[in-house]
């Protein structure tokens, strides 16, 4: 996984980005284009029908041009940049930051980095974060974080080093180039925001001069009608369906690039900072464990991935596929979408006639599948497949539990306290085996003595069904 993160997933969320810009495009225009269509279609006017495809065809293509002009504006410029750190303060211009100026020297020389700004933000969030245009870097620490810190540790070299690592991780960020894909769907959604601004303005004064004449005051309120059951309608289709798919795919590849960035980090100043740093977080309500849509993975596996990790004698550098091939896709790409649109008119209209063809076809082969499954009754047969399907996977994956416990089994440490051994705690208390096995595969020792409970005990407090877990490990 940590191969993949260094070298395809930063290209491979450029052009998740760029397709889900599209897509959102499309919601947008979709309202406009099919209203269009149903008017020409009840007219019978075949050619004003061919004139909106080639019409529709074009606004895509405009607003994509559009939306890669405004990203390499906002590349060169930072016009997103400066409204994200308009409100925070360079540590330069502070007093009493002397310490927290070495600390950021430090770590920035352990990266093949020069001229990083390192900002402060008031407020209580416990976050930080990094974002670039192609001139300024920008590390940002919210004042929240600080004070958390600062609280988690009463050692104050626990704390220098919980500070390292945070800072670590977020050059890894920009070393790697992470926030281009964000900028392309700001990029995007600006660009969209404008064209649905115009094109709505443009549809009222319609509906309003159709209203003000006897004859046409029926057509108008049709209209609108049908503009806002199809404007809902694709809203739906975009909250429930597409923009959680986006979230799921693009968190998955962003939880890929957090695990590379701590292990970064720890290549830079070794597993210790980077450790303290997330045994902070951990203590958080709710940071310890994430569903499929968070935005970073399960800290447990983030402490475990950096166990140990030696500092390299090398600065970090990023990869040429993680950080330049995304801006190289995005050229390639701009080139190509200009010099297809002027130069290949007749094939768009051939293309735009194709999808309306298809798209209508597709509707209807689709609608009588689901009636023949219906009327021959085909649908128990499908049914209990899925059910005999799913029942076989919940027994694969109790063998594949009961195997990696009989193994881990073997080899487990009982006698020799780790700096892991907490980590077993929160997996206890968040009933999760797996994390509690791999834990104890990294060396935890589950009779640990460093705490007031031992973890059987625990268990019967906190989550006694846990309790027949730990029986069969220590069997």
């Amino acid at each position: 996984m940590r191969i993949l993160a260094n070298y395809f997933v930063n290209p491979l969320s450029v052009i998740i980005a760029t397709l889900f810009t599209f897509i959102n495009f499309l919601v947008i225009l979709l309202p406009f284009y099919l209203l269009l269509i149903f008017f020409m279609t009840a007219a019978e006017d075949t050619q004003a029908v061919a004139s909106s495809n080639n019409v529709f065809i074009y606004t895509l293509l405009f607003m994509f041009m559009l939306t890669i002009i405004y990203l390499y504006l906002d590349l060169i410029f930072g016009f997103t940049v400066k409204s994200i750190i308009k409100d925070c303060v360079d540590i330069n211009s502070l007093d009493d930051t002397d310490l927290h100026k070495e600390l950021f020297e430090d770590v920035l020389k352990e990266f093949d980095m020069e001229d990083v700004h390192f900002l402060f933000q008031a407020n209580d969030e416990i976050n930080a974060y990094a974002i670039s245009t192609l001139r300024k870097e920008y590390v940002i620490v919210t004042t929240g974080m600080l004070e958390h810190i600062e609280n988690s540790f009463s050692n104050p070299q626990e704390q220098k080093q919980a500070l390292k690592g945070m800072i670590a991780h977020e050059l890894s960020h920009l070393l790697n180039l992470d926030s281009l894909p964000n900028l392309i769907l700001l990029s995007g959604q600006n660009i969209a925001n404008y064209i649905s601004k115009g094109l709505n303005l443009v549809l009222t004064y319609i509906a309003l001069i159709l209203s003000y004449i006897p004859a046409t005051a029926i057509f108008a309120l049709i209209f609108t009608v049908i503009f806002n059951l199809l404007t809902k309608g694709l809203d739906m289709v975009y909250i429930y369906i597409l923009h959680p798919s986006y979230l799921f795919i693009e968190r998955f590849l962003g939880r890929l690039n957090e695990y590379r960035s701590d292990y970064q980090s720890a290549e830079a100043l070794s597993w210790k900072p980077i450790y303290f740093c997330l045994s902070s977080l951990i203590k958080l309500s709710g940071n310890t464990y994430h569903s499929n849509f968070s935005t970073h993975p399960n800290t447990i596996s983030r402490m475990l991935l950096i166990y140990k990790v030696e500092k390299t004698e090398l600065n970090i550098t990023a990869s040429f596929f993680s950080k330049y091939f995304s801006l190289l896709l995005l050229g390639i790409f701009s080139i190509a979408l200009f010099y297809f649109s002027f130069n290949n008119i007749e094939t768009i209209n051939n293309f735009s006639k194709t999808i309306i063809i298809s798209s209508t076809q597709f509707y209807e082969d689709t609608i009588n599948f689901f009636i023949y499954i219906y009327k021959s009754y085909l649908y128990i047969p499908i049914i209990a497949s899925i059910f005999i399907f799913a029942l076989i996977i919940k027994i694969i994956k109790r063998v594949a539990l009961a195997r990696k416990i009989y193994k881990i089994s073997e080899n487990i440490n009982t006698t020799q306290n780790t700096e892991i051994d907490f980590l077993l705690y929160y997996a206890v208390e968040n009933n999760d085996i797996h994390s509690f096995l791999n834990i104890l595969k990294y060396g935890a020792n589950i009779n640990s003595t460093l705490f007031e409970k031992d973890i059987e005990l625990f268990s019967k407090e906190v989550n006694p069904e846990f309790i027949k877990h730990i029986h069969k490990i220590k069997k």
